[in-house]
């Protein structure tokens, strides 16, 4: 089925379209997702147990509902689950054992034969899984980041339409579950694998006196390169978010290799993106914070090796 993208006129929902939604949880995505649900005059909820200090700031200054319960979640229309992919199976199986019989949206990174395997696991409780995957940066700017949608045909189009317009694309790609999370792994076994060459290049012709030179070069090249070098945030965001980063390409090296593409570079990205973790979340941080990061973390990565 080829891709429907979804970016429809108009402003709020109207009263009898507005729905209370479960947001799991509000990290920047998923912050930038919940908002916009916000402004579609839609009530969103997030549970708060386990979750930080600057979890509930972001869901504070965005308008949501806290629940201490999974309890709460019976009264959910649609739960959206966007979280670091190795928390999913858990949010889940909350979900799961909890009073909720809606739609779930679970647009976290992952294999398409677990997500279908999680289909399973709701289905038997009454509840029906839309997959999903979000693609682009969390920032909700103009464009800003889109999801993508794969599974029953009328589950899609009732997060659709909740979504309505604004800095959040709302894109179907299929109808079969699984057909997300496969988008989300080919997407990243570039993307994230680029950005990570593109900053290792950097450093080494930083360490060789050759960096501008390099971005010279690089003018006429493919936009990874210079994207990062010529823009210290986005070199920032690479080093801020490996730790996230990294068990995503672990996983996405091996559903390559399992489907006959070999998973080596997506792999290696991978393991030197999780020597990284230190910087978690410093997206603030200047040039020579990311070259110090990338040279300690890596130098200990090269020893191991």
């Amino acid at each position: 089925m080829s891709a429907t993208s979804h970016r429809p006129d108009g402003g709020a929902s109207k009263d009898g379209d507005r729905q209370t939604i479960a947001l799991l949880h509000p990290g920047r995505m998923g912050t930038t997702l919940g908002a916009q649900l916000v402004a579609q005059g839609h009530r969103v909820l997030w549970w708060s147990t386990g979750r930080s200090a600057a979890t509930r700031e972001r869901a504070e200054q965005a308008g949501f509902a806290e629940i201490r319960s999974p309890e709460a979640l019976g009264e959910v229309s649609v739960a959206l689950s966007i979280a670091e992919p190795s928390a999913a199976a858990d949010i889940a199986q909350a979900v799961a054992a909890s009073p909720f019989r809606g739609v779930y949206v679970d647009a976290n990174a992952g294999r398409p034969d677990r997500i279908r395997e999680t289909a399973a696991l709701l289905r038997r409780r009454g509840s029906t899984l839309v997959d999903g995957c979000v693609i682009g940066n969390p920032q909700p700017a103009d464009p800003g980041p889109r999801l993508y949608l794969a599974g029953p045909r009328s589950a899609v189009d009732l997060v659709t339409r909740a979504f309505g317009a604004g800095p959040v694309g709302v894109t179907t790609v299929s109808t079969e579950v699984g057909a997300a999370k496969a988008l989300k792994s080919a997407y990243a076994s570039h993307q994230k694998t680029a950005y990570v060459l593109a900053l290792l290049s950097l450093v080494y012709a930083e360490r060789h006196g050759v960096r501008e030179a390099l971005l010279d070069a690089s003018r006429a090249a493919p936009p990874t390169l210079p994207e990062v070098g010529a823009d210290v945030g986005r070199a920032a965001s690479v080093v801020a978010r490996a730790w996230r980063w990294a068990p995503e390409l672990v996983e996405t090296a091996d559903e390559l290799q399992e489907s006959g593409v070999p998973g080596d570079l997506a792999s290696a990205a991978g393991r030197i993106l999780a020597r990284w973790d230190a910087a978690k979340d410093q997206f603030d941080a200047d040039w020579e914070r990311v070259l110090t990061t990338v040279l300690h973390r890596s130098a200990a990565f090269c020893e191991k090796e």
